[in-house]
């Protein structure tokens, strides 16, 4: 018997992800929590039951993605979520963030360019009369 088993959260946690996954949003939606009198959004995504609360790192990702800050618009959009970990008053806590689905495959150093041969006759080492 797990604790999860008696207190499941109705949002989407980082340990309902077992890795990185490529969603598609389906609707976004907001709430206003008992601790805040201020409106979060919510983002839903296809195939999965919990919704995301948006944190305003999360909502700029999306809204690069999605190429607008209109929220109605975002519906359609594939975004990937994953497991992370953030710092917060010097303590670690987990979270879950969201980037383009293609970024999870760029490489984490540009690849170097190999030098262009030059061409005959564009030799720069000619004599400099001073």
């Amino acid at each position: 018997m797990k604790t999860s088993d008696f207190h499941q959260s109705k949002y989407l946690k980082r340990k309902d992800l077992d890795g990185p996954k490529v969603v598609s949003i389906s609707e976004v939606t907001s709430e206003t929590f008992k601790n805040s009198s201020d409106a979060k959004p919510l983002v839903y995504f296809k195939g999965m039951r919990k919704p995301l609360i948006l944190n305003r790192t999360n909502t700029d990702a999306i809204e690069d993605i999605a190429g607008t800050d209109e929220m109605n618009d975002w519906p359609g959009v594939k975004v990937e979520i994953f497991p992370s970990t953030v710092e917060v008053n010097g303590e670690t806590k987990d979270c879950i963030r969201v980037r383009a689905p293609d970024q999870a495959e760029l490489p984490t150093r540009r690849p170097i360019k190999p030098a262009k041969p030059r061409a005959k006759g564009d030799d720069m080492d000619d004599e400099v009369p001073f």
